[in-house]
């Protein structure tokens, strides 16, 4: 039979044994331990981990798992933990969480997660606007790869984010999308297959051509 060290170890007078090998476990390891324990033993544990383990730990739980843990906690520090969330993942978590308490969390958010938790939850559950990832990079059509290639530097957005730039035109419509390897194996200029024809928001393809 499994035998949880941790929840033996959550004690006032083993605190800081259990804040060792809280810290100790690997994050996916000490969720399975986390949710073996009452949610009271489990939100003390969590408060024994250092910031960026309890962020790994927090982003392995399901929406619900969060959830019950948020509710359990105090503002302050829930703050920290919803601010490190993509901004999907907060609105499945926010719609978890009672009414009350999505009402309490919302204002403390920073101006920016605020505003992208609030687009999303505009749309109707269970569609993909609830569901999309509001974090990508855009570049206009004008542009020379080695423009485009200076904005993915300067860019704090992840690999997979970075998978696909997207094109704008000057009234910032999208044209179509470059994908980052060929911006990376070729110096050139982006430029649209044929004559754009049809309505200025339906999606164009763009290529790469060397210049001559």
């Amino acid at each position: 039979m499994h035998h949880n060290v941790l929840n033996d170890l959550l004690q006032p007078f083993a605190l800081e044994a259990a804040k060792k090998e809280a810290n100790r476990i690997p994050a996916a390891e000490l969720v399975q331990s986390l949710l073996e324990i009452p949610l009271e033993k489990r939100v003390l544990a969590f408060r024994l981990l250092e910031k960026n383990k309890a962020i790994a730990v927090f982003e392995y739980l399901r929406p619900e798992e969060q959830a019950d843990l948020i509710q359990a906690m105090e503002s302050p520090e829930v703050i920290t933990l919803l601010e490190e969330l993509e901004a999907n993942d907060r609105v499945k978590l926010f719609d978890e969480l009672l009414a009350k308490v999505t009402k309490r969390l919302l204002p403390n958010l920073s101006p920016e997660a605020r505003s992208a938790v609030n687009l999303l939850l505009g749309y109707p559950e269970g569609s993909a606007g609830r569901l999309m990832n509001l974090r990508f990079l855009t570049v206009r059509s004008t542009a020379t790869v080695g423009a485009a290639l200076a904005t993915v530097r300067e860019s704090n957005l992840d690999a997979n984010e970075l998978a696909l730039v997207f094109v704008i035109d000057e009234e910032r419509y999208y044209r179509g999308f470059v994908r980052i390897l060929q911006l990376i194996n070729q110096a050139q200029l982006m430029r649209p297959l044929a004559p754009w024809r049809g309505q200025a928001t339906f999606p164009r393809r763009f290529w790469v051509r060397s210049q001559s």
